[in-house]
């Protein structure tokens, strides 16, 4: 059986990268692989400034991880929607 542990989607433009999708199995979370992929992230990276968008800001998971690996929140995001 092949499982998918962690992947990562990058776009890279310029001085600035986007990491819109991180996502790690919930069975291997708290091992180190998320830290281990955004290390990885930052090798490849030939840009100044790395952002982690399009995250929920109550999901628990996502802000303690951002947190041990010091990403401070900067701009807020807004969904919008349109009843037709």
């Amino acid at each position: 059986m092949w499982v998918i542990l962690t992947y990562a989607l990058v776009h890279y433009e310029g001085q600035v990268s986007d990491i819109p999708q991180i996502g790690i199995h919930k069975s291997f979370r708290r091992n180190g692989f998320a830290t281990s992929l955004m290390k990885k992230l930052l090798e490849y990276s030939e840009s100044s400034e790395i952002r982690l968008i399009n995250t929920l800001s109550g999901y628990a998971p996502c802000r303690e991880f951002a947190n041990s690996i010091n990403l401070k929140p900067s701009l807020g995001q807004y969904e919008m929607i349109l009843e037709l």
